[in-house]
């Protein structure tokens, strides 16, 4: 239910730069996190940040604000470029930096460094991954050198200001960049210091590139393509520097509802897609999309791009999907995203089903990702757990109605029918409709017994209440000549239980099933990894505790 409301709640959530047209809606948002000398910020969360206002002061430079409004004039003055007191150029003379020498604006961050940072962005963006440098400005700030502001951005990280159109009809645009003043330790920021600089000015900078010398399409009073703008700018910060990882605190909103069109996302939290594409293709895809951007919609440029590699975004993104599954505790060393282990786990839709034959109809939405949790009970304990993983690729729609819904059947029995598929000679599953191809299913059945393992893991069920059921034993292969091994086992929701180093003795790994310190564990499903010097071994327990 609480899942349920959250992905509500993500579903009507829209980004006030891409979709919202209400000017009370945008001067809501623009006093929250810019507010005023004369009017307070308003949050209902203190903690709560603007990661990149640059489609927020877009929509209200769109926006007809009326003259008589109080915040009119707060408006306006955020929409014209900063004043400060003093500037200097980096040493390669493309930017010129503003900063304040006193008052309440004073950079808490050496000036220097800052010169540092943004010839190291501009070698990786421009010279490494060969986009173009951003148009130089008709001559404000100055001179025609690339503006960089440093001010008090309220509780934006930053952002970039689209000016004069640089050639009539063309949709590119001057700009120029404002960051944060203040990302000292005591700041609002979830990263501090020159690390927030960093990340802040990757990720703007890309944004001077893409409404520069690509597009900043405006079609029908909207942006369409602004979670794309967010996605390419966060990923960004991940290619320039990638130990900083600012991107984490954005990443779970995608994880705890990945059922939502990509296009009617913000962009921040999908942004491991492009990792996702950088690894498996190579990061000269990103500027392919871009190229694309320019007489197409972003969903349709990614899919050139891709088809371009003898794939598709269909393809792409059904792999994606599974990649997202091993993250956090399920993380593969060596496999799938590199910072796997730092990222959350899906959130799933869970059914437990208590007889069969069971049916039922889910919810997806296009470009959107289910994961979908099946338990069967017998005999009252859940000894089996089917995980689904079903993506929607429909770009048409993601496109034009991110908000369509799929219906997704699903039917369980245990015997066979039409079409269905066998699950470990036990389970027959359907899933989805038959005549809709706009979705792909990955089944992840953890009953499916591990590649190697020549016995069963055993007794399954543990019934802890049983004479001599005290150890569960895990065998390895024969041919596996490993004296220890790793082992991890994980409870239903693939919270970590345990893991330790385990000897092998005859063949087999024993595990009291405990947790430290704290006797033994719940009846439930547990699931099992084990990584010796030549094999990996994963299967399914089963704990019953009690009578």
């Amino acid at each position: 239910m609480i899942r349920n409301l959250i992905l509500l709640l993500i579903l009507l959530s829209v980004t006030v730069s891409a979709h919202v047209t209400n000017t009370d809606s945008l001067i809501s948002e623009f006093q929250k996190y810019f507010g005023t000398k004369k009017y307070d910020r308003i949050s209902h969360n203190h903690d709560e940040v603007l990661k990149c206002g640059t489609g927020l002061r877009t929509a209200l430079k769109d926006a007809v604000i009326p003259k008589n409004h109080p915040l009119y004039n707060s408006i306006q003055a955020f929409l014209n470029r900063p004043v400060c007191q003093k500037s200097v150029t980096t040493p390669s003379g493309f930017f010129r930096v503003h900063y304040d020498t006193s008052g309440s604006s004073i950079p808490t961050y050496d000036i220097n460094e800052v010169l540092s940072i943004l010839e190291h962005v501009y070698d990786v963006e421009v010279t490494n991954l060969g986009f173009p440098a951003p148009p130089r400005d008709l001559g404000r700030g100055g001179d025609d050198k690339y503006d960089i502001y440093i001010t008090d951005a309220g509780r934006d990280y930053g952002y970039t200001a689209d000016e004069e159109e640089i050639v009539p009809g063309s949709q590119r645009y001057y700009s120029y960049i404002v960051i944060n003043n203040n990302f000292s330790e005591n700041s609002i920021f979830s990263t501090k210091g020159l690390n927030a600089v960093k990340v802040t000015l990757a990720h703007e900078f890309h944004h001077a590139i893409q409404m520069g010398q690509y597009i900043y399409r405006k079609t029908n009073g909207t942006r369409p393509d602004l979670f794309f703008f967010e996605l390419t700018s966060t990923s960004m910060e991940e290619i320039v520097y990638t130990e900083v990882n600012d991107y984490y605190n954005y990443i779970p909103k995608f994880f705890m509802a990945p059922n939502v069109a990509m296009t009617g996302r913000d962009g921040y939290e999908v942004c491991i897609w492009n990792l996702y594409l950088i690894k498996k293709f190579d990061v000269s895809i990103i500027k392919s999309q871009w190229e694309y951007l320019k007489q197409n919609l972003a969903m349709y440029a990614i899919d050139k791009s891709l088809r371009d590699r003898n794939s598709s975004f269909a393809a792409a993104y059904t792999e994606f999907s599974e990649w997202c599954m091993f993250t956090g505790t399920l993380a593969i060393p060596g496999k799938y995203f590199d910072e796997a282990g730092s990222y959350p786990l899906y959130e799933y839709e869970t059914v437990q089903i208590s007889s069969l034959p069971w049916n039922a109809n889910f919810i997806i939405y296009p470009a959107g990702i289910l994961p979908i949790m099946l338990t069967p009970f017998r005999n009252g304990v859940d000894l089996d757990t089917i995980r689904l993983l079903v993506s929607n690729y429909d770009i048409d729609l993601a496109t034009n109605s991110p908000s369509s819904e799929y219906s997704f059947p699903c039917e369980l029995q245990k015997n066979s029918f039409n079409n269905a598929v066998s699950l470990n000679n036990e389970y027959y599953l359907l899933a989805g409709n038959m005549v809709n191809t706009s979705s792909r299913v990955l089944y992840f059945y953890y009953s499916t017994p591990a590649t190697g393992i020549t016995r069963a893991v055993y007794p399954n069920p543990l019934r802890l209440n049983k004479p001599g059921h005290t150890n569960v034993f895990v065998p390895v292969s024969s041919s596996d000549h490993s004296f220890d091994a790793d082992l991890t086992i994980f409870d239903q929701s693939l919270k970590l239980v345990f893991h330790d180093k385990k000897a092998i003795v005859s063949g087999l790994i024993s595990w009291e099933p405990k947790k430290e310190n704290k006797g033994y564990i719940g009846t439930g499903i547990y699931f099992y990894n084990v990584k010796t010097d030549y094999s990996t071994y994963t299967g399914k327990i089963a704990i019953i505790n009690g009578n």
